[in-house]
């Protein structure tokens, strides 16, 4: 089974499966662009340490790359996101990006 079939034991298929969102919204990794990979990166890690967590931090699930590596290689960034959510243990609640309330005013 291929790395984009199969990621630490699990499906893709039952990764999304376990990715609940609340509010009753679309998944929004379905059809993830790097650009929105880049701003959950940001979101989650800040945009000094993104660039840098990216580049040195090495995952053996995307076969002993950096998550720059992966998608350089054409890894969906769906499933470098995930992957690097699993190992970096950012709770399930934070996978699917900041749920800012609006703004009133």
């Amino acid at each position: 089974m291929t790395l984009q079939r199969k990621l630490c034991g699990r499906s893709i298929g039952a990764l999304l499966r376990g990715l609940k969102d609340p509010k009753g919204r679309c998944d929004r990794l379905a059809d993830m662009r790097i650009s929105h990979f880049w701003t959950l990166m940001n979101d989650e890690f800040g945009e000094t340490y993104a660039p840098t967590l990216a580049r040195d931090h090495v995952l053996g699930v995307l076969g002993g790359r950096s998550v720059a590596q992966a998608l350089e290689d054409g890894v969906h960034p769906r499933i470098v996101w995930l992957a690097l959510c699993d190992d970096m243990d950012v709770p399930q609640e934070r996978r699917l990006g900041r749920d800012d309330p609006a703004r009133h005013g």
